[in-house]
């Protein structure tokens, strides 16, 4: 029987665990490769080390075939899909857009700088930038944010930049970032703009390609 469940899984893993160890029912972990995936409630799996395709309930909703996934079997109860194998460690770069030409200066709201990058269903993600920023005016503000999707999407996170100067080379530097929880498997986009928050002037996103590049990255952070 196993003792230790991974805190990879999901709560209502460790609920099963907890109530077959109640029951004094013998339970196994294993990992496996999805082969059949037409239901989001139920798939095939083999299981590593073996041939044979088990059906499996899904904990976790629908998933793609050859995803790898954790399984536990409880006889006579049946076999559960508990989790996702990710693969991946803390700080893993999923996508990253490097920017290094300055895109035309605006007023109203503007995407500066798009990535997209491919996620897993309930995995945590760091979506940050590193910018640099100028106004034509002094004192005016830049409002920065990170959307989902387009310039129309969710606001994830969002603050003032206030850039005090003018002139050659008055580029002020930020930094933002926004902690994201999947909550669809697949490709997913990100969008960082700007927009003048207050002031008369015009906003300027800058990037040179040798000395100042700028970046919007994706970061893998922890799965279930």
């Amino acid at each position: 029987m196993s003792t230790n469940l991974p805190e990879l899984l999901s709560t209502a893993a460790k609920g099963i665990v907890d109530n077959a160890n109640r029951l004094g029912l013998t339970w196994r972990l294993s990992v496996g490769t999805v082969t059949e995936a037409s239901s989001a409630n139920r798939f095939l799996v083999v299981l590593d080390g073996d041939e044979v395709e088990i059906s499996v309930t899904s904990m976790m909703g629908a998933v793609t075939v050859g995803r790898r996934v954790y399984v536990i079997s409880l006889p006579p109860s049946g076999n559960y899909a508990v989790g996702m194998v990710s693969g991946l460690s803390p700080g893993t770069r999923i996508a990253t857009q490097t920017r290094t030409s300055t895109p035309a200066a605006f007023t109203a709201e503007t995407v500066t700088d798009t990535v997209t990058g491919d996620l897993i269903e309930g995995y945590t993600y760091k979506v940050a930038a590193w910018i640099l920023a100028r106004a034509s005016v002094a004192n005016d503000t830049d409002l920065l944010r990170i959307r989902e999707d387009s310039i129309s999407g969710t606001i994830l996170r969002a603050f003032r930049l206030f850039l005090p100067q003018i002139g050659a080379g008055a580029d002020f530097f930020a930094y933002i970032e926004v902690e994201y929880i999947a909550v669809a498997t697949g490709s997913k986009t990100f969008v960082l703009t700007g927009a003048r928050g207050t002031g008369t002037g015009t906003i300027t996103h800058t990037a040179a390609a040798v000395s100042d590049p700028v970046y919007l990255y994706i970061d893998f952070i922890q799965d279930f």
